[in-house]
């Protein structure tokens, strides 16, 4: 039960994380909070790899699997999920990334050879019901169903990421090595792309910046959970768990971001029906 244990609290750091960055969206901007959350994440990850994991580990060809799976995910799912955030809102947003289990589930099972089985198949059937529901909330929403496709594709980006990541973890089963050199691949490529689109240029955090700050601490804890709980357990079981942010997210938003995001009934039960269907695939 460790590594599903680990799994939870990592999507209940997921989840807090979101609710920090809607609030500092007031301010500023998700491009803006990427770069501030992933620097948050290099330092500190930076500092535990110098304390606690041997200088030859990073010369390892795990690494090579842990740069790709920083770009894909800390570069770019990172960043469409932070868009997702400010277009959708933190639960509904959290609730088709809750979708990341499937796409994580089925090139486990391709590359990985990972077993499919009945409830698998059952459990993603409920997340792709959650999900339509969410997309169909009927009108009178301050945001737009083509908005849900940042969230959506960031799932996709995040579930192969999970797949990398294994990979690399299976050669170097370290998590503070993985996930150090994930974010800092990520930082990197995000800053090229910012410079090279010039958006570095309107990097002004202002009031946001100890809220992206905070973000950037849950982030940090949150993303060494998740590696360390890929580290100790099988995507496909660990995967639909921290699959279970939405529930996180939606309660938080509730409690947190009264008057500046609406949680309807099609928003609660697209979580639930989310969060069921990943329960149904970890119990395989």
């Amino acid at each position: 039960m460790y590594a599903e244990a680990i799994a939870i609290s990592s999507a209940a750091f997921f989840g807090l994380a979101a609710i920090l960055l809607k609030l500092g969206y007031r301010h500023s901007t998700p491009a803006v909070a990427s770069i501030i959350v992933l620097s948050v994440n290099v330092t500190i990850l930076w500092l535990a790899s110098a304390a606690f994991v041997p200088f030859n580990l990073f010369l390892s060809t795990a690494v090579l699997f842990f740069v790709a799976g920083g770009l894909l995910a800390q570069g770019v799912a990172r960043t469409l999920q932070y868009i997702g955030i400010d277009k959708v809102g933190p639960a509904r947003n959290h609730t088709v990334l809750g979708t990341a289990p499937v796409f994580a589930g089925m090139l486990a099972i391709i590359f990985l050879k990972e077993t499919l089985s009945l409830k698998i198949l059952a459990g993603t059937a409920l997340v792709v019901i959650g999900v339509a529901i969410l997309a169909w909330e009927k009108n009178g929403r301050k945001w737009q169903r083509k908005h849900l496709l940042f969230p959506l594709v960031a799932a996709a980006f995040y579930g192969a990421a999970a797949v990398v990541n294994k990979t690399g973890l299976e050669i170097s089963p370290n998590a503070i090595l993985a996930a150090t050199t994930a974010t800092t691949s990520g930082l990197a490529g995000l800053l090229f792309y910012s410079a090279f689109t010039q958006k570095i240029s309107k990097f002004r955090p202002g009031k946001a910046l100890p809220l992206f700050i905070a973000a950037g601490l849950a982030n940090t804890a949150a993303y060494f959970l998740n590696i360390e709980a890929l580290r100790a357990g099988n995507v496909t079981a660990v995967m639909p768990l921290i699959g279970t942010q939405p529930l996180f997210a939606t309660v938080l938003s509730h409690i947190f971001l009264k008057g500046i995001e609406k949680i309807t009934f099609h928003a609660i039960l697209g979580a639930i029906l989310v969060v069921a269907g990943a329960a149904i695939i970890t119990a395989f």
